[in-house]
Order: C-alpha cells, then sequence, then structure tokens
C-alpha cells in the first residue's frame, strides 16, 4: 500500500492562511473584507492551476505493475512458445 508522503506547505498555502486570518479580524460589510476576498478567489485559482501538474502515485504504481506483467508475458512467451491468451488479465485502460 502506498503512503501519502507529508507535504511541506506551499507558498500558495501560506499565502491562503495569511488572508483568511485578516479576514477574521475585518468586519463582513467593509470594503477591505470585498478586497481580500477577491484576493482570496485569485490565489485558490492558481491553486488549482498549480495543482493539476501532479500525477498521483497510485496511477504511477498501476502503469508500472502493469508494464512488468506485458514484459513477464512477452518474455515467458518468447521463452516458452505457448499460445496463451494471458493478455486479457491485464488490466484494461478506462
Amino acid at each position: 500500500m502506498l503512503h501519502k508522503l507529508k507535504r511541506t506547505p506551499s507558498d500558495l498555502d501560506l499565502l491562503t492562511s495569511e488572508i483568511l486570518t485578516e479576514m477574521k479580524a475585518c468586519n463582513a460589510d467593509s470594503d477591505e473584507f470585498k478586497v481580500m476576498l477577491k484576493r482570496l478567489e485569485r490565489v485558490y485559482k492558481l491553486k488549482t492551476i498549480d495543482g493539476q501538474k501532479r500525477v498521483s502515485p497510485d496511477v504511477v504504481a498501476s502503469i508500472a505493475g502493469n508494464l512488468a506483467g506485458i514484459v513477464l508475458i512477452l518474455h515467458f512467451e518468447k521463452v516458452n512458445v505457448v499460445a496463451s491468451k494471458a493478455l486479457g488479465f491485464v488490466m484494461k485502460l478506462k
């Protein structure tokens, strides 16, 4: 089983927490609060753009396992000529 790695907070995470603490100190009806709300929305948009670049470790493990299985099957069929339908056991793409 894969364990999640502890990640350090990014600059965007720190900026988000700063803005939220400043917003707690302001009145919700003030102009300053509205400005901070717009800043917070922009930071969240940046976080979604930044978060799309990563590939899940589960996906990488699944791909590596499938490739290893294919290589083992092909090697076995090369050495021991057997007509098998072993490729049907490999996980199909979704």
